[in-house]
């Protein structure tokens, strides 16, 4: 989830007729229920404490793991704090797109909001390192970034953003293109095709060097424009991919996993360090826990993708392997060296460094 100004709302009937209240509702029976079982080190508030209420919009619909992961953290937040301190939760762009919910916790309008990195890249360029096609070539490493590697980006967003960064989300895995009639082999196939990109600076420069036309548009309306021939494909998530039926007009696959993506959590900083102690202890620890639990939830829900998707006889998957493979990551490094010297080459060489 990406994805710039992400709705991920498809044209189903389902879509039509629901409401988004009634698209959380629905969600809780089928997933967010496996997410609330969530163990906290924290002990609970006392019932004397001063309660607490927090305002927290995100992008992704409610079925998306990292949907059922803020979920979990608003379940575990009001139980684990005996309701002192609870979470009213805003999904599929109620409160406003990635930086739309950056400025209004900024401001303090609302007290969390969500971004996926890419979208952030405007806020700081520190966040750009994650964009650096196969620079973290694993979940794993992924992940040991944002254990080990990212007090950078933490510190900046409390002195320059003035947000402190909660939890930080797997958001599905890493992407994949995906075409309505082209098929996708190599660099050298999409030389010409039109693929909705992200509009930040890395994605659209590593597009072009694959000889793409990558052309920025708001994730809802991409269903439509591939229906349409406006574009002629996309780069996606295979979860997404397969959660929005995009599968319907783009029946082509190619699972380079060139990125991954994730989605971070946060809270004004100014409203987190005014409380006391204790509500900031139970925060922290819910977003922990939260954060586990949507990981090992994602990984899940992209291997799930990954099966069904190559099941179905109607689409046309192909995952680039050995030499193959070493097309796309050597065509590529261009790219490192285009932003080297905006992203820092010491942050680059340690970040590369986790691959091991």
């Amino acid at each position: 989830m990406s994805n710039t100004d992400k709705i991920a709302l498809t044209p189903s009937s389902w879509r039509l007729q629901m409401t988004r209240r009634d698209m959380i509702r629905r969600s809780l029976a089928a997933g967010l229920a496996a997410a609330l079982p969530v163990t906290l080190a924290a002990p609970a508030l006392a019932k004397s404490a001063k309660k607490v209420t927090l305002k927290f919009g995100y992008t992704s619909t409610p079925t998306n793991p990292v949907s059922i992961g803020y979920e979990a953290f608003a379940h575990a937040l009001k139980e684990k704090s005996n309701g002192e301190v609870a979470v009213t939760t805003f999904c599929c762009n109620q409160l406003g797109n990635d930086q739309e919910l950056v400025q209004s916790v900024q401001t303090g309008a609302i007290q969390m909001g969500t971004s996926s990195n890419n979208n952030l890249d405007q806020f700081t360029s520190k966040m750009m390192v994650l964009e650096l096609p196969y620079l973290l070539r694993s979940r794993t490493a992924y992940r040991k970034f944002w254990k080990t590697g990212s007090d950078d980006i933490r510190r900046e967003f409390e002195t320059k953003l003035g947000l402190k960064i909660l939890m930080v989300m797997d958001a599905a895995g890493f992407r994949s293109i995906e075409t309505a009639s082209h098929v996708i082999h190599a660099p050298s196939d999409l030389k010409g095709i039109k693929l909705r990109a992200a509009n930040t600076p890395i994605e659209l420069a590593t597009f072009k060097a694959w000889g793409a036309n990558p052309v920025p548009l708001p994730y809802n309306q991409v269903f439509t424009a591939m229906q349409q021939g406006t574009v002629d494909g996309e780069i996606l998530q295979p979860v997404w991919y397969h959660t929005d039926k995009h599968y319907e007009v783009a029946k082509k696959v190619c699972d380079i996993r060139y990125i991954m993506l994730s989605h971070i959590g946060f809270i004004n900083l100014n409203f987190f360090n005014s409380q006391p102690k204790a509500v900031q202890d139970v925060i922290l620890a819910a977003a922990a826990s939260a954060e586990d639990h949507e990981w090992a939830e994602a990984g899940k829900q992209s291997e799930q993708a990954r099966a069904k998707l190559k099941a179905m006889p109607d689409v046309d998957w192909y995952e680039p392997t050995g030499a193959d493979l070493t097309k796309w990551q050597d065509s590529s490094r261009p790219v490192w060296n285009q932003f080297g010297d905006k992203i820092g080459a010491d942050l680059i060489k340690r970040v590369d460094a986790l691959n091991v």
